[in-house]
Order: C-alpha cells, then structure tokens, then sequence
C-alpha cells in the first residue's frame, strides 16, 4: 500500500470468538501448524528497482506476483509489477510528472487487476483501478467534493476495492467499491477533524477488511470489519496521542494481519497479528524512518504466508533510504 501513515468498537468475548470463525481457525499463540510460526526462521529477501533513488512493496498475490512503486532519480513516483525477477512499470496517464507526483501501486488480485493512486499535477491524490489497460479514477462516491487524499489500497479476487476518501474538510472516509457502486464506512468513534475518520486497507477473499481508525486525537488504532461489525485491535505497546497507536494494513484469507505500532517514544515497529497474538517482524539492517508519521516494514502477506513491504537503511549522503523486501516462513 501506497499511504502507510494515515468508531473505535469495544472488543466484546463474542467479537472476539466471530473474528476467529470468520477469519478461519487461527490459534491464540504460535505453534508449529500456526500460521504465526515459522518467521523468526524465514527468509528476507530485498527487491529494488534498478535506478531507483527508493522502492517500496506494497502487495502480494497468491501467484506470488508482486505490485509496488518506486521514486526516480527526479523525485517522481511510478508503479511497477514485479514477477519471476522482472520488473514491468506502469504509470496511471492522469498523474503528474514533476517531483513528488507519479503513480504508485498498491494491490494486486489474482487476475492481475490493480489499484494504488496518483497524484496529479497540483499535488491531489486520486484513487485508481486497471483492468486491461484501462484507468478508472475512484475517488469516493462524490468526486466532485473531496479533498486532496483519495485512495485505492487493496482489491480482492471478487473485485472488491478498499481504500479511502476525504471530504472537503479533509476528514478521512473509508470506502468499498464494486462494479460502480461505493459504500462508505466511517467508524463511529472516529474523529471527525482533518485527517482523523476511518482508513480502509486491507481485503481478504471472505470480505473480511482491515484499516486504521483515527480518533479524535488523531491516535491510530487497527481496524477489522466484519460483515459491518467494527472491531479495535491495539498493540499494548502501542503509544497513546496524535501520531501513535496501531495500524492494520493488509490480510491474507487465513486471517493474518500485517501492520505496525508507533510506541511512547515515536518509533515505528512492525508485527503480525492473528486472533489476539502479536508477532514481530524486524527486518534486518532496518533503521527507522526519516520521520515518525512514515511507517515501513511489512504490508501484506498472501495465502501461502510470504509477506512484503518495506524497510529503511541508512545513506551515507542524506536520510535514510526505503526498499522492497519479502519475507517467506521458514518450516
């Protein structure tokens, strides 16, 4: 996913065991048939564009196809697909051309359809989809009053699309689409100030989302929607204020969450996250990003549990640089 920074729900007993038969049976802790198992063992590998100045993962398939974006030596974002070690960029014809505008790629079904943003001449995000060469906008149900940050972050096998609007405000919405038709979702415990509301992120096969709600003290907190059920997920070593908490971004259809927390000091660290059991996720080499509202490490994972993302390194000439990595479980 392209924005990795971005009505909160009591957490009952019977949420809580509906998450878990919804999601497919995930045990509470890691054990060896566990899909949380097998990570402190895996495999780290690092996917850059070649000439990039930065890379990022932003999804996988259950083909092992990969979707992203990178930044040129100009300073301009572009998407790429990635697939048996080739790389075939793409760039959404509305976008703009100048530094800090561009396309980036965000998801990827198993039919190749996509989704991500671009940002247009005058700095404006845009959600889209491609199918077939061919570009759809989606910027919420009312394109013609939104703000600047519209988004599409995921796309299931049944064409469904996650992802996010702003209203003229800039309060953040969350929308599904398909087939034309959106239906909004905003938190009821949301906040409804600029950029505090509801994100939308992932999207399994079931129909099961994930997100990040904003409250409002614009603190994060991990969302899943089920069937129109709202559920909060917080890290306990998430930080409590504007610009902490947790974030849920992408699942896969055994109900493994991927996300990220900042803690009390503002750092960003990676997990994830299945049936009340969090897994950290660090990267090696990793150093945390140049600012404290940029997260990174991992932003999806597909059925099969190898898992992208992004991760930082250090430059010896200026901040910290981003690259593509995937990570597949040991055994």
């Amino acid at each position: 996913m392209g924005l990795k920074t971005f009505h909160r729900v009591l957490v009952t007993v019977g949420a809580g065991a509906m998450l878990a038969a919804m999601v497919a049976v995930v045990p509470a802790t890691a054990t060896a048939a566990s899909p949380l198992a097998g990570y402190a063992s895996g495999t780290y590998t690092t996917i850059n564009y070649p000439g990039a100045a930065q890379t990022d993962i932003s999804a996988i398939n259950n083909l092992g196809t990969m979707i992203g974006f990178y930044i040129d030596t100009y300073g301009v974002y572009h998407g790429f697909i990635y697939q048996h070690g080739t790389f075939t960029p793409f760039n959404d014809p509305k976008a703009g051309t100048g530094a800090g505008q561009g396309t980036q790629g965000s998801g990827i079904n198993d039919f190749g359809t996509i989704v991500g943003g671009y940002i247009d001449s005058i700095g404006n995000y845009h959600g889209f989809m491609e199918r077939g060469g061919s570009y759809t906008t989606l910027d919420g149900p009312n394109p013609t009053n939104v703000g600047f940050l519209n988004y599409a972050n995921f796309i299931n096998d049944l064409g469904t699309v996650t992802g996010i609007y702003t209203d003229p405000s800039n309060m953040e919405h969350g929308f599904l689409y398909r087939d034309g038709w959106y239906t909004t979702v905003n938190d009821p415990l949301g906040g409804t100030g600029p950029f505090q509301g509801t994100m939308l992120t992932g999207l399994n096969n079931l129909g099961v989302v994930t997100g990040i709600c904003f409250d409002s003290n614009t603190d994060a907190h991990g969302l899943i929607d089920i069937a129109g059920r709202l559920i909060n997920v917080n890290n306990p070593n998430a930080g409590s204020g504007a610009g902490l908490g947790t974030q849920f971004y992408g699942l896969n259809d055994l109900g493994v969450v991927t996300g990220g927390y900042f803690d009390t000091s503002g750092l960003f660290h990676s997990f994830i996250y299945a049936a009340g059991t969090f897994v950290p996720i660090n990267v090696p080499g990793a150093v945390p990003p140049p600012v404290s509202e940029t997260a990174s490490g991992p932003t999806d994972i597909n059925d099969a549990g190898v898992i992208v993302g992004g991760y930082y390194t250090s430059s010896p000439s200026g901040p910290p640089v981003e690259n593509g990595f995937s990570l597949t479980p040991g055994h």
